[in-house]
């Protein structure tokens, strides 16, 4: 059944996509920037192992699905920071992932890769108190 649930959304047309540069962000160069490094944007708690990404925009929970250009390799993350700074942004990088993802996608530590940025899945619905 999550096998079934994940080819369709892999397959589903995407809601919206871009092509950029991905880095990828540690809680030590949060801390270097500014941040807390331990908590991202959304509230939730950083997690360098976890499949999750930071993009300028604050639809907290989308899914994302993100192609490696060079490799081919995909991943689906979850949105749950903001970012890359404004930068970085400049230079034509769309989204930063953890170390895990990066890695995922093929890049070990590279430092940046071409890759395609798909809304395969927007955030759930917050319920109305």
């Amino acid at each position: 059944m999550r096998f079934a649930l994940i080819a369709l959304i892999l397959l589903s047309p995407p809601i919206f996509a871009l092509e950029g540069d991905a880095t990828y962000y540690t809680e030590e160069s949060c801390k270097r920037e500014g941040t807390s490094g331990v908590w991202t944007a959304s509230g939730k708690r950083f997690d360098e192992k976890a499949l999750t990404c930071a993009m300028r925009r604050r639809d907290w929970g989308s899914k994302f699905k993100i192609t490696n250009m060079a490799n081919g390799k995909e991943i689906v993350v979850t949105l749950n920071d903001f970012g890359p700074g404004k930068g970085p942004s400049a230079k034509g990088v769309v989204i930063d992932l953890t170390p895990a993802g990066f890695k995922e996608l093929g890049a070990g530590k590279k430092g940046k890769l071409r890759v395609k940025v798909e809304q395969i899945e927007k955030a759930p619905k917050k319920k109305k108190r």
